[in-house]
């Protein structure tokens, strides 16, 4: 029987997830990506950004997004979902219209102290306008993509 000796060996080699072996880890994970990320910043930007060092090392430009897109649905075997993407736009789209009204003009018909008034949206206190008009939540938009569903069904 083998002595663990915790901190980085056991949770690398014995599988440990003890308090010590796990901020051990922690450590030495930080420290590799501050490494990597160094090296990052002092190479060319032509030849690390777009690789998976790059993106390992806690770049996000474009090219590195990229690549860990295409490495992704290379290697961990990702694939389009039309469901997934369609709830995901549908619900980004309606938060950005959400934060749009929240910034607008429009008027606040209904709030206490604005019955009648031009209050503008961007008038309101946040818990006013919340009160007002509900943010979209993944809940609500999945629900109304379901009966969206079973009305063309049902036509």
């Amino acid at each position: 029987m083998t002595q663990i000796v915790h901190g980085r060996s056991g949770y690398d080699r014995h599988g440990c997830r003890c308090p010590t072996c796990q901020a051990a880890n922690t450590a030495h994970v930080r420290a590799v990506r501050a490494a990597r990320r160094a090296r990052l910043e002092q190479a060319p930007a032509d030849t690390s950004h777009g690789t998976h060092g790059g993106y390992d090392a806690g770049c996000r430009c474009p090219d590195c997004l990229e690549h860990r897109k295409r490495r992704y649905a290379a290697e961990e075997g990702y694939r389009p979902h039309w469901w997934r993407d369609l709830v995901t736009v549908t619900f980004r789209s309606a938060r950005v219209a959400w934060e749009a009204l929240r910034e607008s003009s429009a008027p606040a018909y209904g709030v206490a102290g604005a019955a009648g008034s031009d209050a503008a949206c961007y008038q309101l206190s946040d818990a006013e306008f919340a009160e007002l008009h509900s943010p979209p939540t993944l809940r609500g938009v999945l629900v109304a993509l379901a009966d969206d569903r079973r009305e063309e069904a049902a036509a």
